[in-house]
């Protein structure tokens, strides 16, 4: 199936994909790849059908939802993938309360999982944002820096060799707090988060220009 979509065959891949999801038909691995094999075919409807029948079967595959949300949102059904989205952070416990977990998600959770939290926040910010909502995007970046701050907490422990890319990750939600306030004229607020972000990531020439533009606007 691999050597099919290296050639550029995605329907070969998908049939020779299908044939080994009936040995494993648990395996969320395999079904993501029959997902993103219809993707790239264009044939999104598809797609969409797959993902969804795939969601239905089986519940814990939590992942070809988030990939469900992202293909609604490459089409632009907003609606959709914010319906997605919210579910899947909803059932991951993530918005009820501040981030805590619900009474069925007790006890630490997978760092994986909270990376995949951001993930999913930092999406749904994207698309309140485009359905111009911006307090709720703003809020969605909170929550979304507030479970990053986990992931490079714990990734310092468990990886230290991926903590540059996780407090990257972290960096360039800051930044796009920041802009929020920076659009509102709230300078001091996108002051602050410039400079965390730079905490994050000090070479960061992004954050850097950023915060130069707000000096030159503060004056």
């Amino acid at each position: 199936a691999e050597a099919y979509m290296h050639v550029q065959e995605p329907e070969k891949a998908i049939d020779a994909f299908e044939k080994a999801q009936e040995r494993s038909p648990g395996d969320a691995s395999l079904a993501s790849r029959i997902g993103r094999a219809l993707v790239s075919t264009h044939d999104y409807i598809r797609a969409i059908e797959y993902y969804i029948d795939a969601v239905k079967s089986d519940g814990q595959m939590v992942s070809l939802k988030y990939e469900l949300a992202e293909l609604y949102l490459r089409l632009k059904k907003l609606d959709l993938a914010q319906e997605v989205l919210e579910q899947v952070l909803d059932g991951a416990g993530a918005i009820t309360g501040s981030g805590a977990p619900g009474p069925e998600h007790r006890g630490e959770r997978h760092t994986a999982e909270l990376a995949r939290d951001v993930e999913a926040w930092q999406h749904l910010a994207k698309v309140l944002k485009e359905k111009d909502q911006l307090p709720a995007a703003q809020e969605a970046l909170m929550r979304a820096r507030e479970v990053q701050r986990r992931v490079v907490a714990a990734t310092h422990a468990e990886a230290p060799d991926s903590l540059p890319a996780e407090k990257s990750r972290l960096s360039t939600i800051c930044m796009h707090i920041a802009q929020f306030h920076a659009i509102r004229r709230e300078l001091d607020d996108a002051l602050a988060l410039y400079h965390e972000a730079l905490k994050h990531d000090p070479k960061s020439p992004k954050a850097l220009l950023a915060l130069a533009r707000v000096y030159l606007q503060r004056g």
